[in-house]
């Protein structure tokens, strides 16, 4: 049962309740108005809606995982479920809001304006009420009652083949589920309504609530009904307003003097508090220390509203949804990509309760990592409370609470490797190039190189080879710091490499066939140890990018590309090519690598190895066989994401989606295309081992002097540097990341060239 009256809880005000602080409220706005009506007898009658459950999320933008977790209402909701860290990326051309729109859509989508400019339908609009201009826009439907957007058409354009806008609402409209939404994110630039984004329908509305002012009924006999504000204007603080408690707790309770059924009535309602995202829209002009006291203010003041609404339900079961959809300022800065979300679920009554459970890490089949989710995961987890299946359109997966620890220590070591990824990377990429640089000058040195430094020369390309096993092993360590991975990084790859050179003797590949079957070695242990280093690599890829929460980030495709050929050269044809078809079912196995991009490519240098290896020569009819072993390779992978797991993939995604419209191939494949594209214009340093690629062509395919005399005396290896060469283009084509992922391999066939050349080389001789 609900509490009532005085019995339920009073939210931290002083009034002996709610009328008293909604006159008091209306005394101060009107001045003139004095509420009459008599307090409703405790014995009165108080209906409730009929509502069987409810979800009520409260959107707090723009705070940190720490930051929410401080308030002691959130950490006892999260005692009912769990906590975890969200993934909050969208897609290119978002002007911001499109984390609101990803909340409600189930995949990531992008908003065409950074201010949400949504409506009640009474609001006057250049000289007309909001609901007059939807219904010209829209000819043949009636305004909703609720919420508006006038040109969700713009959402829709900028959304087309990747989310759909309004997807959330439309569905629970279809299934009889009513939805509201309270409060605002305006501030003194103008309207901004950006929570409207998640829970509104297709055609922009939403079922009722109110955004900036609320109409009050007449406070007596032959009074008239007058507006309140929700946010209460104060000059003094960031962002010129602040939400007002009394306000939309009355509005969201109907809105009724006097009130006989204080009870939210909506099966889905949405809070919009937007105090701290108006905090940090003008943080820059205020100190930290004045930024960080009102943050604490703002968050302090969403306990009380949390304590009234969640008193407020109507039902027995209902879900609480605390979240931020997007990062502050200063997260940004300090390279905080994931926000807090906090999930509770159970009888409301109990919520608060001294003695509650421990609380869980919440996780998804998305992410598949304890204590982070994807904000595509959140209307999936709506639907499913209510019963409703997720359309394909939705790309996440529905929330779920393990037995994990709240990711406070998850989260410190996302911020320490955000805070050394870039340097690290950017240090190992200029090491790795002066290791292959290095073996280059070695090889054109030879005759004046001392033999004793010549023959130890191979170590450097070999260590080139070795770093980006490396720099993925390196987020396994248990504690991040330059120090620790700097040391990891400098000489790992260096031992390693010096282990395998001592087995030249057996045979001369034998040493870099080794250092990549080390590389391809790790990857397993990745895989079957849940990619508990992907979390953190050092390569890129980290699965908190949201990018590739498990299996293969498409940048270290490129080391199990290059572990494959590598080995495979020193094998007879057709067990290297076994090992290459063995690699793409690695990739693409939805418990495994769940990257398709990757088994595409490991597929196509499989039918490759055998055209250059087994028939020898490159025509039409090799073409056909690479194409039969790609088909029959993406065709095991693809069955499996249907009957060989039971939980969804990409793959069953695509497949579904592809049944109903089989353009879908085509038109993912170019817009993959395009965001490579766009990846190496944003990004040039990417396109370097791009600009080298024909001068590495040249020198494999018909390389002068010590160059060819190398890879005439290896054959295997010139085609292992061919099907490498050749592999990383197919993955530019195959991946929406395609520079990150043809990159690497582009990169270890250049050391793999540098080897050859150096590993029997004639050095300068000895004094006689």
């Amino acid at each position: 049962m609900i509490p009532s009256g005085a019995d339920r809880p009073a939210g931290g005000g002083t009034a002996p309740s709610r009328r008293a602080a909604l006159l008091g409220l209306v005394v101060s706005l009107s001045a003139a108005i004095v509420l009459g009506a008599p307090p409703a007898p405790a014995s009165a009658q108080r209906s409730k809606p009929d509502v069987d459950r409810q979800v009520l999320v409260f959107i707090v933008d723009r705070v940190s995982f720490e930051e929410l977790m401080a308030v002691e209402e959130v950490r006892l909701l999260a005692r009912y479920g769990g906590a975890g860290l969200m993934s909050v990326r969208t897609v290119a051309g978002d002007r911001g809001p499109g984390t609101y729109l990803t909340l409600g859509a189930g995949a990531r989508g992008a908003a065409p304006e950074d201010r949400v400019l949504a409506f009640n339908p009474t609001e006057i609009v250049r000289g007309e009420r909001a609901e007059e201009i939807y219904e010209r826009l829209n000819p043949g439907r009636d305004a909703p009652p609720g919420p508006l957007l006038l040109d969700p058409a713009g959402y829709a354009r900028a959304n087309e083949g990747r989310a759909v806008a309004g997807l959330l609402g439309d569905v629970l409209r279809t299934h009889g589920r009513t939805t509201a939404i309270f409060g605002n994110a305006d501030h003194r630039v103008g309207r901004h309504r950006p929570g409207v984004l998640l829970i509104m329908d297709g055609r922009g509305a939403v079922g009722g609530g109110r955004l900036g002012f609320g109409i009050a009924p007449a406070a007596g006999p032959g009074g008239q009904p007058f507006r309140i504000e929700i946010d209460r204007p104060r000059t003094d603080k960031l962002g010129g307003s602040r939400t007002d408690r009394a306000v939309i707790t009355f509005l969201a309770e109907g809105g009724r003097i006097p009130n006989d059924s204080p009870f939210l009535p909506r099966h889905v309602t949405v809070f919009d508090l937007g105090d701290t995202l108006r905090i940090d829209t003008e943080a820059a002009f205020a100190s930290p220390d004045e930024v960080e006291r009102q943050r604490r203010e703002a968050l302090a003041d969403l306990a009380p509203i949390m304590r009234e609404m969640i008193a407020a339900a109507a039902a027995p079961d209902v879900m609480v949804i605390v979240l931020s959809p997007g990062t502050s300022g200063d997260m940004d800065r300090r390279g905080d990509e994931v926000a807090p979300i906090v999930i509770a679920r159970g009888d409301p009554e109990q919520f608060f309760s001294p003695v509650a459970p421990r609380p869980g890490a919440l996780t998804s089949d998305t992410t598949r990592r304890i204590g982070i989710v994807s904000n595509e995961d959140v209307a999936p987890t709506i639907l499913s409370f209510f019963g409703i299946r997720p359309p394909a359109e939705m790309r996440g997966s529905p929330i779920v609470v393990s037995r994990g620890l709240l990711p406070f220590t998850t989260h410190h070591r996302h911020l320490s490797h955000r805070r050394m990824a870039m340097p690290v990377q950017v240090a190992a990429g200029t090491g790795m190039a002066l290791l292959v640089l290095g073996g280059a000058l070695l090889a054109t040195a030879r005759r004046r190189v001392p033999r004793w430094i010549g023959r130890a020369g191979p170590v450097l390309p070999l260590a080139a080879i070795a770093l980006p096993a490396a720099l993925l092993a390196a987020g396994d360590l248990p504690i991040l710091t330059y120090r620790r991975v700097g040391a990891f990084l400098a000489w790992t790859p260096l031992v390693a490499a010096a282990v395998a050179l001592a087995f030249r003797r057996a045979h001369p590949l034998l040493p870099a066939a080794l250092v990549g079957a080390g590389g391809l070695a790790y990857l397993w242990t990745e895989a079957d140890g849940g990619w508990t280093a992907m979390m953190t690599p050092f390569l890129g890829g980290s699965a908190f990018d949201g990018a590739r929460f498990y299996g293969l980030p498409n940048v270290f495709i490129g080391l199990l590309l290059a572990g494959g050929v590598f080995v495979a050269a020193v094998l007879p044809p057709v067990l290297g090519a076994a090992i290459l078809f063995l690699g793409g079912l690695f990739a693409g196995l939805p418990d495994i690598g769940a990257n398709h991009g990757g088994a595409i490519t490991l597929f196509a240098a499989s039918g490759l190895w055998l055209a250059l290896r087994v028939r020898g020569r490159l025509g039409w009819r090799e073409a056909l066989l690479v194409a039969a072993v790609v088909a029959l390779g993406l065709g095991l992978v693809l069955g499996a994401n249907v009957l060989a797991t039971d939980r969804p993939t990409h793959g069953s995604a695509f497949l579904e989606e592809a049944g109903r419209s089989p353009g879908t191939i085509l038109a993912t494949a170019a817009r993959r295309l395009l965001i490579g594209w766009r990846l190496m214009l944003s990004a040039p340093p990417i396109a370097i081992p791009f600009l080298l690629l024909p001068v590495l062509c040249w020198l494999v395919v018909s390389g002068p002097g010590i160059v060819g005399e190398a890879l005439s005396r290896h054959p295997a290896w010139r085609d292992a540097l061919v099907v490498l060469i050749a592999g990383s283009a197919v993955a530019f084509l195959a991946n929406d990341s395609g520079p990150s992922a043809a990159g690497l391999g582009f990169a270890l066939a250049a050391a793999g060239l540098s080897y050859v050349v150096l590993v029997e080389a004639r050095w300068k001789p000895r004094p006689a």
